[in-house]
């Protein structure tokens, strides 16, 4: 059947003291997807509609993004997996396949890594690791200048203040292969999430957190 956007619903859904973002339709084997930064659930919308024809698909916004919560702590990829776990098993869901891009890839690997016996299917389709092969050259590359300037304390929130569609926008366009695949009008919706209290600090958080994913992965942490 064919599904548009109009036809998935929206639902806050509370895991670990956390309410989690979650938007949901389709019919078929579930299927989550997580978005990377500076980026919410809007990401996927184009393709949600597509893959509903095949899977119950739930696109989430992240921990710190979003409609999500943005609590003070949390933000390592583990408990940031936590969180989309104990999202699909509160909506029915033992079992689902997921995708991340980005920062959500990080989150797609550490899911798949802790909870092995709930994902049946991982992708990503770009996305360096923390722990992981070549992590530190890619963090090293100038083009990855964000990494460190993210990671600084306050700072970034401090310098972005009001200028949230300046910074979005750039670090949009700088990254994108089609510079027509997004409208203005697609980036103020993320802009105008990012400026949302707590979102700029709680994105920032997930690169902060590096330093604890790239010990987890070395150390094999299973989850929270």
């Amino acid at each position: 059947m064919e599904q548009t956007l109009d036809s998935f619903r929206h639902a806050m859904v509370r895991v670990h003291d956390v309410a989690i973002h979650a938007v949901i339709g389709g019919e078929g084997s579930p299927l989550v997807l997580l978005h990377g930064f500076p980026q919410t659930w809007w990401e996927w919308r184009k393709m949600m509609p597509l893959l509903a024809r095949h899977h119950t698909v739930v696109a989430l916004d992240l921990r710190g993004a979003g409609h999500s919560d943005t609590p003070q702590g949390g933000y390592d990829k583990v408990s940031l997996a936590a969180d989309v776990h104990g999202v699909m098993e509160s909506l029915g869901f033992p079992l689902y396949a997921v995708c991340g891009h980005d920062i959500g890839a990080m989150v797609a690997l550490a899911l798949a890594c802790t909870r092995r016996d709930a994902v049946t299917h991982l992708t990503f389709p770009d996305c360096s690791m923390p722990g992981w092969s070549q992590w530190e050259a890619n963090f090293a590359d100038p083009r990855n200048w964000h990494f460190a300037f993210h990671m600084k304390r306050d700072l970034p929130e401090r310098l972005i203040f009001g200028r949230e569609y300046d910074y979005v926008s750039t670090f949009i366009a700088d990254r994108a292969y089609d510079h027509g695949a997004h409208a203005s009008e697609d980036v103020e919706v993320f802009a105008r999430a990012f400026a949302q209290p707590g979102n700029t600090r709680g994105g920032l958080e997930w690169y902060r957190a590096f330093p604890t994913d790239r010990a987890d992965a070395s150390n094999g942490r299973r989850h929270p």
